[in-house]
């Protein structure tokens, strides 16, 4: 089989076709690796997008729950706050003073 030497080829007018297919040729590999490239580069852009709004949608999810256990916690404080005691003066046991050892024992 005989060797082929691309420079004899670009002398001759079958050699200037074959020259001009593979500059066509490459010129097309170009192309879809530049396309293949963009699509690679759109792809990792939506991803990171859909990562982000992902983190964003757990970020609130997150405040919304700590609003609601901060409001809870503040509901929970506020009776105490506002606590009576003459309603609960019944639970305080009967001051005698032969039994102080008793009263301060129940404290």
């Amino acid at each position: 089989m005989p060797h082929f030497d691309l420079l004899s080829a670009q002398s001759s007018p079958t050699g200037s076709r074959l020259d001009a297919r593979i500059k066509v040729r490459m010129a097309h590999l170009q192309w879809e690796k530049e396309e293949r490239d963009k699509e690679f580069q759109l792809r990792r852009e939506l991803e990171i997008r859909k990562l982000e709004a992902v983190t964003a949608v757990r970020m609130r999810q997150l405040e919304l729950q700590a609003a609601v256990v901060g409001d809870s916690a503040v509901t929970q404080s506020g009776p105490a706050a506002s606590f009576d005691v003459s309603r609960h003066i019944s639970l305080v046991p009967v001051f005698r003073e032969s039994e102080v050892e008793t009263y301060f024992g129940a404290f």
